[in-house]
């Protein structure tokens, strides 16, 4: 069951890395980068208005493999409220992340399961769950700005993170989250 377990939250937290919805960008008037804090500050307060329903591709790759999986399916964001995963391909399961709780089933199942979860024992996930006060603690940032918008990268400040970075693309005007 532990291994259930570790798995579950390693998927989440891998599908929270490597969604791919198109790219942050955030508006950019030609002239060098955004500050990335106020990017992000801008975005997540227009997916708390509207939330966001995109396709994903992730790759898992297990400690000590050299090879993993491809998964694709659709995620939604409903920040800072929940965020839910259904992969589609290629095998169905569903996964639902609501403040402390993560749930997990597959159709045809009689019954799903349910785990307790804390941003600190997953990284990545963070990005979406935590308020930037606190990602700001855990991550130095740097922008990117061109024609189609602004990336933020983000660096844990830790040596040992599990995570080298993260890339979010906002859309040219702003407010969409256009990748992850």
């Amino acid at each position: 069951m532990v291994r259930t377990v570790n798995r579950a939250r390693s998927a989440v937290a891998t599908a929270g890395l490597l969604v791919v919805i198109g790219g942050i960008s955030v508006a950019a008037d030609g002239a060098g980068s955004e500050d990335p804090w106020i990017a992000l500050k801008t975005l997540r307060s227009n997916l708390e208005a509207q939330p966001l329903l995109a396709e994903f591709v992730q790759e898992y790759l297990p400690a000590g493999f050299t090879s993993g999986d491809r998964e694709s399916g659709v995620i939604y964001l409903d920040l800072p409220g929940c965020v839910r995963w259904d992969y589609l391909e290629p095998y169905a399961k569903s996964f639902l992340l609501c403040g402390a709780e993560i749930y997990t089933w597959n159709p045809g199942e009689g019954a799903g399961r349910r785990f307790e979860f804390t941003d600190n024992e997953e990284p990545g996930i963070d990005l979406l769950r935590l308020r930037l006060e606190e990602l700001e603690q855990r991550y130095g940032a740097r922008s990117e700005s061109d024609s189609t918008g602004t990336e933020v990268i983000l660096t844990p400040l830790a040596e040992d993170a599990p995570i080298s970075e993260a890339r979010l693309q906002i859309d040219t005007t702003g407010e969409r989250l256009a990748g992850l």
